[in-house]
């Protein structure tokens, strides 16, 4: 077989492979779909002398058409090629070779695949976002032309923006806590065990240990730890499982323990509090690259939550007994990222442990009068935004977050490994290679040899193939970390919480109505964090508030601000009206009928939690501006006030025009939401690339 056919007996093959039929939506897919059987029939039908691309064309035209006759209901066929680079290569080998009707053909066949692409990016409709607070015309904008144009800082728990300042290592410990120094053990474990660590702290043997029962209480078992750690220093510990039981095992600190020890003896705590200032990448990202340079494990940094990656974000994050001085000298080689206001601190930081964030936001291209621009600002300003997980809560890709969370629930491992494995657009080369070859061979080990140098989620998973029996994919998934599987989850959560909210404003409107659950306070349902991953689980905070039902008695009482909306879960309350029948009716469509949350598998069950259905923004400003160049910085972050940047002088007239706004939003509350309140626009990455003039 020549160079040639055995390409294009390979794309036939993954053709063949990625067929699937998925419900027919428009005029214009019939078409498409009519197009690409044709091409296939006729790819099919052109003999190639010793090739084998003929047979596997006609399995593909055999298994589309059994397919049909087996699901008459699913109408639209959808070919898909297993990498997207490998379509692009695809296509300029085809540009390049003769003219015969099978380069003809497949070539027909990819420009249908990519144009199907286009039609199936994620919009907002998709994933339930479909209403307005207000019936204005809004103006378009650009959100995001340059990362520059978002800056994000952290509020903390006490109100307080947290801003990058100063650089000084601090002489003498200050405390940031009044956590006292001694904590009791008595109540803790019993008498004996007692006993055990006394004798154990006297023992001449320092390989000896001390097994403490505990439960799964991870509270309990933190305050034990903590108690351990205040009565014998000298002493580690550690939560293990032995003969399928917990225990706490407590032996003597190593030499290097006892090292670092020493350091932080004087010391009024074991954390380093610093902020972090980084540019252009994830929370996550950016503390993996200061781990590695310090050579320490990611587990021992804490934060209350991610920020945006497009953008210059300023957040706390605690240090497990890293010291200010090793962190400082990191500013002279990390890359967009600076660190400083350091100060030690007894607690760290748990996800949760802030009020919200302020952002500073440049929306260019605008276009809009100037008295449009003020009344959807005023508007934003008075009446808020329908309080949406934003379309980055589902991905960024064709196959959505919350698909993989709905299999999960579902018990469906093998749909979950699935799509968490698919080829998709967009991927770096290494990991649609990986994906590429799971796909068209299932073989977990060869798919890894693509990602030996690059850490991803998919190596994670492949990881797990690869080292449990075939059957075993519950183990398999759980190589994935625990954080970024209950992303999953949550993605599915907020999935049902935004189509609910949706129809609830369709059918009753901005006010309380009776049987609504209202909220008088702020709160903070459970932390939606985009991209965890390496990131130890620690336990975040949750509101107990019990929620009050609007009666006709007290509805006078309650405003729309006040309207909460569970996230489903085991442990929430639903409206008493018939919003609780539309989420039963979404769980029945995906296969969750009756489903309580309460999964066999522990790490996929849901307490679930409230979330305001409109939420109004604080300390909201806003500016018209106009400038020429767009490559032209117009807001700072904190780096560039350090710095003494200066912005450039204002123009009362430019080529483009500009508005500059500033907001507090609670956590867990999308600025992009805000944003599409006013602009009344989609809110993609995608989408707005298309609006970037230059």
């Amino acid at each position: 077989m020549s160079e040639e056919e055995c390409f294009k007996k390979k794309i036939c093959n993954e053709i063949v492979a990625n067929l699937t039929f998925e419900g027919l939506e428009s005029q214009e897919e019939s078409m498409m779909k009519c197009e690409m059987e044709d091409s296939a029939k006729s790819f099919s039908s052109t003999c190639i002398p010793g090739s084998e691309c003929v047979h596997v064309c006609n399995e593909l035209v055999t298994d589309a058409l059994l397919l049909k006759q087996e699901s008459p209901a699913l109408d639209s066929l959808n070919l898909e090629i297993v990498s997207s680079e490998t379509r692009r290569g695809n296509k300029r080998k085809l540009e390049g070779s003769s003219n015969n009707p099978v380069d003809e053909n497949l070539s027909k066949i990819i420009l249908h695949i990519e144009q199907k692409d286009r039609m199936k990016a994620l919009e907002e409709k998709d994933v339930g976002i479909t209403e307005f607070i207000s019936d204005l015309g809004g103006f378009s904008g650009t959100i995001k032309q340059r990362y520059s144009d978002f800056i994000v800082n952290e509020i903390d728990s006490e109100g307080q923006t947290v801003h990058l300042t100063d650089f000084s290592v601090p002489n003498s410990a200050k405390s940031c806590s009044d956590v006292p120094e001694g904590i009791a053990l008595i109540g803790l474990v019993s008498e004996e065990n007692l006993a055990n660590l006394h004798n154990l702290r006297k023992a001449k043997d320092k390989l000896g240990e001390v097994l403490l029962p505990v439960d799964c209480d991870k509270e309990l078992r933190g305050k034990l730890h903590m108690a351990i750690k205040s009565n014998f220093p000298d002493f580690d510990s550690n939560t293990i499982d032995r003969d399928g039981a917990k225990f706490i095992q407590v032996r003597f600190r190593t030499k290097t323990d006892s090292a670092r020890q020493t350091l932080w003896k004087k010391s009024t705590g074991n954390y380093c509090k610093f902020v972090l200032y980084k540019e252009n990448k994830d929370t996550l990202e950016a503390l993996n690259i200061i781990s590695k340079f310090l050579r320490v494990s990611p587990k021992v940094f804490t934060f209350a939550g991610t920020k945006d990656r497009r953008a210059k974000t300023t957040q706390e994050v605690t240090a497990y007994r890293i010291e200010p001085s090793r962190l400082k000298q990191l500013n002279s080689c990390l890359k967009s990222i600076v660190l400083g206001n350091f100060s030690i601190c007894r607690q760290q930081l748990k996800l949760g442990d802030l009020l919200g964030n302020h952002f500073r936001i440049l929306l260019r291209n605008v276009l809009g009068s100037d008295e449009d621009i003020e009344k959807s600002m005023i508007s934003l300003m008075n009446h808020g935004f329908i309080n949406y997980y934003g379309m980055q809560r589902f991905g960024t890709t064709r196959i959505p977050t919350h698909w993989v969370g709905r299999a999960l629930l579902r018990g469906n491992w093998s749909e979950a490994v699935d799509l968490i494995l698919k080829p998709r657009e967009g991927d770096r080369d290494e990991v649609s290679r990986a994906r590429a070859i799971w796909w068209s061979t299932k073989d977990s080990g060869q798919a890894l040899q693509e990602l030996r140098n690059y850490q991803c989620i998919e190596r994670k998973l492949l990881e797990g193939l690869n080292k449990h029996a075939k059957n075993d994919l519950v183990s398999a998934l759980s190589w994935i970390p625990y954080n970024m599987r209950l992303m999953y989850i949550h993605a599915y959560q907020s999935f049902l919480w935004n189509c609910v909210v949706s129809r609830r404003i369709r059918q009753f409107g901005l006010c309380p109505v009776v049987g609504d659950l209202t909220i008088k306070d702020s709160i903070q349902e459970e932390i939606h964090d985009e991209h965890i991953e390496k990131i130890p689980a620690v336990k975040m905070k949750r509101d107990h508030i019990q929620p009050i039902e609007v009666t006709q008695q007290n509805l006078s009482e309650f405003n729309i601000t006040d309207v909460v909306l569970p996230l489903p879960g085991y442990d929430v309350s639903y409206p008493n009206n018939e919003v609780k029948s539309w989420f039963n009716e979404m769980l029945k469509e995906d296969g969750l009928e009756n489903f309580s949350f309460k999964n066999q598998v522990r790490d996929y069950s849901l307490p679930g939690g409230y979330r305001k259905i409109v939420v109004i923004p604080n300390d909201i400003e806003w500016e018209i501006m106009y400038y020429n160049d767009y490559q032209v910085s117009l807001i700072h972050g904190d780096l560039d006030a350090i710095k003494n940047n200066e912005l450039p002088d204002k123009l009362s007239e430019g080529k483009f025009k500009a508005v500059k706004l500033g907001l507090s939003l609670p956590s867990s509350s999308y600025a992009t939401m805000a944003l599409r309140e006013i602009l009344k626009s989609g809110t993609s990455a995608a989408y707005h690339t298309t609006l970037n003039v230059t």
